[in-house]
């Protein structure tokens, strides 16, 4: 009789932390797509002007490779979206700096890459009226110096 009374709760709250998990789960994935989308491009060849940190003859070619790696895992883009809900229209890569740096041993304006990308999250229950989430997004950034080699 107490297992009829305690069964419902116990299987909800078992249920939410599997989705808060998987939740999770995704989070980090796209969190470590985009510092390896970032680190790919910061070492594309010519993607950059190393004065300017404005975009070199290999910009173009580099963010959509990296674009593809940040959704695929590929940059040829061979394979399924490592998210769900997530497409290369959901990732931004841009180019920033020179921003002046100062310290011991630093000189220089280094320019830097940065790459954004988002996907909506569906939860595996339809949560609707019962328990209004409203729109779930999973966002990740990640910069990383320009390295060009």
């Amino acid at each position: 009789m107490e297992l009829a009374l305690v069964l419902p709760v116990l299987m909800l709250l078992l249920v939410g932390v599997v989705e808060l998990g998987r939740g999770l789960y995704q989070n980090h994935i796209l969190a470590k797509a985009a510092e390896s989308g970032a680190r790919y491009l910061s070492r594309e060849p010519g993607a950059l002007d190393w004065e300017s940190c404005a975009e070199g003859e290999n910009w173009g070619e580099g963010v959509e490779r990296a674009t593809r790696l940040v959704v695929f895992g590929d940059p040829f883009g061979t394979t399924d979206p490592l998210v769900p809900n997530l497409g290369t229209e959901n990732v931004t890569i841009e180019g920033l700096g020179p921003e002046p740096i100062s310290g011991e041993g630093m000189a220089g304006s280094p320019c830097v890459i940065r790459v954004r990308a988002a996907a909506d999250f569906d939860p595996v229950i339809a949560t609707g009226e019962f328990l209004p989430l409203g729109d779930l997004v999973l966002r990740a950034m990640a910069e990383e110096r320009y390295v060009g080699e």
